[in-house]
């Protein structure tokens, strides 16, 4: 018996030394896990800042590109995507008459209807200054000129308020990416869509801006050869 006291004796404070060392060990592990955890909160969080129009809350230029590239691994398919460029009509008369405030706050009620007007998957940019830009994912040519459409309108009728002077439009350019698109072909379809823009811009400068409603839809389909 005086064997199997002192085993026990020597034993008890051994077992707790055992659990105190287990469980310094598991709150050791739950400490790293949750600063594992913050890290990558605050990685991501810092990801979408460097990614986002700090104006309107859209994604900016560098998320745009980031974008255009996952296009990019679309090319070649059925309905890889197109794109969308949308340039704000009399932005200036609105900014120099009415002050950079009302132009500034002009600017996010426009992000806020493009985006109330596409999808979630759809990512809408901030290109800079009065320009904006639509990637759509998994659609072809007609459903990119529908989308240009509604979102022009969108445009248009959000604006009641504004002088007449002051009444603003949009010039909307498309390119759909074919499916005969190559990898690398967004390149031209950023030029596509930007000179379909211009072309719509001309005509609303020249006086069409009542007459022509409908965006230039240029749709990219470049062999693959």
């Amino acid at each position: 018996m005086t064997e199997i006291a002192a085993e026990l004796v020597l034993a008890v404070p051994l077992g707790a030394l055992v659990l105190h060392l287990w469980l310094r060990a598991r709150r050791a592990e739950a400490l790293l896990a949750a600063g594992d955890r913050q890290h990558r909160e605050v990685v991501a969080e810092m990801v979408d800042l460097a990614e986002r129009d700090p104006l309107t809350g859209v994604a900016n230029r560098r998320a745009f590109n980031r974008a255009l590239g996952e296009l990019q691994h679309r090319a070649g398919t059925a309905r890889a995507g197109a794109l969308i460029l949308i340039d704000l009509d009399n932005f200036k008369y609105v900014n120099d008459r009415l002050g950079h405030q009302r132009g500034d706050d002009v600017l996010r009620h426009v992000a806020r209807a493009i985006r109330r007007r596409v999808r979630d998957t759809d990512l809408v940019a901030r290109l800079g200054g009065d320009e904006f830009a639509v990637v759509l994912q998994g659609v072809n040519a007609d459903r990119a000129q529908a989308v240009a459409d509604d979102l022009r309108a969108g445009i248009r009728e959000a604006f009641t308020d504004l002088p007449p002077r002051a009444a603003l439009d949009a010039s909307v350019g498309v390119a759909a990416l074919g499916p005969e698109g190559r990898a690398g072909d967004v390149v031209e379809l950023v030029a596509r869509a930007d000179a379909a823009m211009y072309r719509v811009k001309r005509a609303h400068r020249s006086g069409g801006r009542r007459r022509r409603f409908q965006p230039v839809v240029q749709q990219l389909e470049l062999s693959s050869g």
